[in-house]
């Protein structure tokens, strides 16, 4: 009932805000109107001001042409005095022309030689401010280029400090994977001790994990249970904490990092700045001996200007030979000094590099040894871990299922009402936009009564200067939009009731909108839960061959132990299991294997004995075993050596009965019963 309350409430919401959508449009076109109006009332202004400007200037040129005309009156009455005056002026002035022209003349000859002077000095300056400024930029470049001498063997030294922190950088990389290995070992504790929490408090209710129901065995053991977890618990709790000892030295391991990368960037960046600075002392060596060409050549130029014209010849051929020496210096200077300091570098950086690679080649070659003696030892145990991890998830697989259907059930009957919701929310949401709606219709309004006062009194202003149609279109605007404004000030008292209603239902979503996010998290965790358990149940599927192989074979060689204790021989016992053979035996002595089928009778007495066993010892922890006529079809000698290695091959039981007619055991017997 509340539902279909609230989803009355939500179409009657949108019904309103329907009306209201239509009602609000007619209020935008006559806010757009009122604003044409005024662009209106603006440009009428803008014309009356320009009139006004118009008339001024027109006042002021009527007066200026009054003043002309008077002007005009005056010039007139002198005109005749002063015809008189200037034809006497213009006389003097042609004489006066004639003199000035006498001495332009004059003057136009003597600027020609004073040019020819100065050219003559203006080049004797130029060649000996030329050769200042050659001469302060050569001591200036030797300057440059005596300091970055200085700096070549500072980047050297860089270059040096580079190898050895790349070298720190690798060390501090390999240092990380350890870390990361070590934090892995810690999450891996972490979740066996979760794991074993988890199954001791299954088992201590007595149930049992994979049929989830009461077991007997495990109610009457309860103790040992117990036992056995906190036992568990300790060890686990103890290797954590050894490996959380460990990870204590690389705590600090990215500071360092950081601190020697950014060392490097930096060094590498002044390399950079030495390497620009070679580039540029370079052209400027290339530029120095340039310079010093251009010197001799200013000079001898100075030389020629100031001696006499047969010496000419003799300078020219002079120039030529310096300038020919120019051109060949300019591929000289590239092979300098800097090139061989670079091929000192350059062979420094190699010969470093050799004695890296070969200290990692050694160092490799080490790992690689002692990583293969590692996995030899321990590939066994990580098998006989992954056989017990796995029978540990099986066991939680089930479970976890059925937590998953529970939720997933929970989850559909939330869906409707979820969706409701999630409909009604779209409609409550619509109460903020009603607020802002009304906000801005307040202040619109606010607006529009301010605007309707400015108009009322522009259009007293402006009476008269309106058509008589203009003034009554305007009156009627501002009528409908008084009436206009009354209506919305309506429609503001009813939607802010509603927004009050609408408040109210939408503090009732967002509780329901927490319950919904709650029950998605739990959703969310078990499909996770889910998502691991199938993929522990495909690894258990694919492993499944794998430990299949790997306890064949454990059966195999404890077989062979058995076997040669028994017969005293050396051949070896094959059991294999392939699409063709379905758990074949054979006996195998070098390159040729003898089925079972094909064994004596006692062979294959001292086989199956031998397999017996190996199977017993593998797969269970019994301490109890019963032979039927175990000395069948073997011989005197045969009979011993089994009655001898019978203890050993069955190593860890504690009670064996033996049902035999041979006396061969009566003396290795602690009780013997006889049958009449």
């Amino acid at each position: 009932e509340e539902r279909e309350k609230t989803l009355e409430v939500a179409k009657k919401a949108i019904i309103i805000i329907q009306e209201n959508e239509g009602k609000y449009e007619k209020y935008i076109l006559l806010k757009e109107k009122i604003i044409k109006l005024e662009e209106e009332i603006k440009i009428l202004r803008a014309k009356k001001e320009k009139i006004t400007e118009i008339k001024e200037e027109q006042n002021q040129k009527e007066q200026a042409i009054i003043l002309l005309k008077t002007e005009i009156k005056n010039l007139e009455e002198n005109k005749e005095l002063k015809k008189e005056d200037i034809e006497e002026k213009l006389k003097e002035i042609e004489i006066k022309k004639e003199e000035l022209e006498k001495e332009m003349r004059l003057k136009e000859n003597l600027d020609k030689e004073l040019n020819q002077i100065s050219k003559k000095v203006d080049k004797l300056g130029d060649k000996i401010q030329l050769r200042d400024e050659i001469e302060l930029k050569l001591r200036d470049n030797k300057k440059e280029i005596d300091e970055f001498n200085k700096k070549i063997f500072d980047e050297i030294k860089e270059k040096a400090r580079i190898l050895k922190l790349e070298k720190e950088l690798e060390e501090i990389i390999d240092k990380k994977e350890i870390k990361k290995e070590i934090e892995n070992e810690i999450v891996k504790y972490k979740a066996l001790l979760d794991q074993n929490e988890e199954a001791k408090k299954e088992l201590s209710g007595g149930n049992c994990p994979i049929l989830s129901e009461k077991c007997k065995n495990i109610s009457e053991s309860g103790k040992n249970t117990e036992v056995y977890f906190e036992e568990k618990t300790r060890n686990l709790e103890e290797d954590k904490s050894k490996e959380e000892e460990k990870i204590k030295k690389y705590v600090k391991l990215e500071e360092k990092e950081i601190m020697i990368r950014e060392k490097i960037s930096n060094i590498k960046i002044q390399i950079k700045n030495y390497n620009e600075e070679k580039e540029k002392i370079r052209s400027k060596e290339n530029e120095m001996e340039l310079i010093k060409k251009d010197l001799k050549i200013n000079k001898l130029e100075i030389l020629r200007i100031l001696e006499k014209e047969e010496e000419e010849i003799a300078f020219k051929l002079e120039l030529e030979k310096l300038k020919e020496e120019k051109t060949t210096k300019k591929t000289e200077i590239k092979g300098l000094n800097i090139k061989k300091i670079q091929n000192e570098l350059e062979i420094m950086e190699k010969k470093q590099k050799e004695n890296i690679e070969q200290k990692e080649e050694f160092i490799n070659k080490l790992n690689d040894s002692n990583q293969k003696l590692k996995e030899e030892k321990l590939k066994r145990k990580k098998l006989e871990e992954k056989i017990n991890k796995l029978i540990e998830e099986t066991k939680e697989y089930k479970e976890k299922n059925s937590e998953y259907e529970k939720v997933k059930n929970k989850k559909d009957e939330l869906e409707e009402p979820y969706q409701q919701y999630i409909e009604n929310l779209r409609e409550s949401k619509k109460v903020e936009e009603l607020k802002e709606k009304i906000k801005e219709q307040k202040s619109e309004f606010k607006k529009i009564g301010e605007e309707i006062l400015k108009l009322k009194d522009e259009n007293k202003k402006l009476e008269g200067k309106y058509n008589e149609e203009e003034e009554i279109k305007i009156k009627k605007e501002l009528v409908k939009l008084e009436e206009k404004r009354n209506e919305m000030l309506e429609e503001l008292g009813i939607l802010s009731q509603k927004v009050d209603t609408k408040k109210r239902e939408l503090e009732r979503y967002k509780l329901k909108e927490e319950e919904i996010k709650l029950f998605k998290k739990a959703i969310k965790r078990l499909e996770e839960k889910l998502k691991i358990t199938e993929l522990f149940r495909s690894k258990i599927n694919y492993m499944g061959k794998e430990v299949a192989d790997y306890m064949l074979k454990e059966i195999e060689i404890k077989s062979t132990e058995n076997f040669r204790e028994i017969t005293g021989r050396g051949e070896e016992v094959i059991w294999l299991n392939t699409k063709k053979e379905s758990y074949a035996v054979y006996l195998r002595e070098g390159d040729n294997k003898i089925k079972f089928e094909m064994l004596s009778g006692g062979e294959q007495v001292a086989v199956a004995l031998s397999i017996r066993a190996a199977l017993s010892s593998t797969l269970s922890k019994a301490n109890f075993s019963i032979f039927d006529e175990p000395t069948n079809n073997l011989d005197e000698e045969r009979r011993k050596s089994l009655a001898d290695s019978l203890n050993t091959v069955l190593k860890g039981i504690e009670q064996s009965i033996i049902v035999t007619h041979d006396d061969t055991f009566r003396e290795m017997a602690e009780n013997i019963v006889e049958l009449g």
